[in-house]
């Protein structure tokens, strides 16, 4: 059994993704492919595809590759390698446009719900507490195996 993407995972497929050769054709089974000898685990198009972020990655480099020319002048090498790199940094602009307006919209949801449970801008942008580090006594966690209870979360 595979283990769970994490977001490193998913900004890796998403980057192998963005930067796709071009004359590898873009199929779900290339990509698992590329996915397992880069991360090591094998998954399966629909674990990938369910990813927003894959998914949109996958989308906006096939709409690259299926624009692009069809072939270059003969011998040059280094106009096609020119393309290549021009064409792979346009699909990670898109890539990443099409990211910042989904974190936007969310950005937007979370804003309304926060202001809608009575929230104020500067409670939300309000520093983070500190976390007490200090050694606990040990006085509740012995009562509680004491008593039989499972810890709470």
């Amino acid at each position: 059994m595979a283990r769970h993407l994490t977001d490193a995972d998913i900004e890796t497929i998403c980057e192998m993704i963005t930067g796709w050769d071009i004359k590898t054709p873009l199929t779900w089974r290339e990509i698992e492919s590329a996915v397992e000898g880069r991360l090591g685990h094998r998954y399966t198009r629909q674990a990938l595809e369910k990813r927003e972020r894959i998914k949109t990655a996958y989308t906006t480099r096939s709409n690259v590759l299926k624009n692009l020319p069809e072939r270059t002048q003969r011998g040059s090498v280094e106009l096609l390698a020119a393309q290549t790199r021009i064409a792979s940094l346009k699909a990670e602009n898109e890539r990443l446009k099409v990211e910042n307006e989904r974190l936007l919209a969310q950005f937007v949801r979370w804003l309304y719900n926060a202001t809608a449970a009575g929230l104020t801008k500067e409670t939300l942008n309000g520093a983070l507490s500190g976390i007490d580090r200090e050694k606990t006594n040990g006085t509740v966690i012995d009562e509680i195996r004491r008593s039989g209870r499972k810890k709470e979360a």
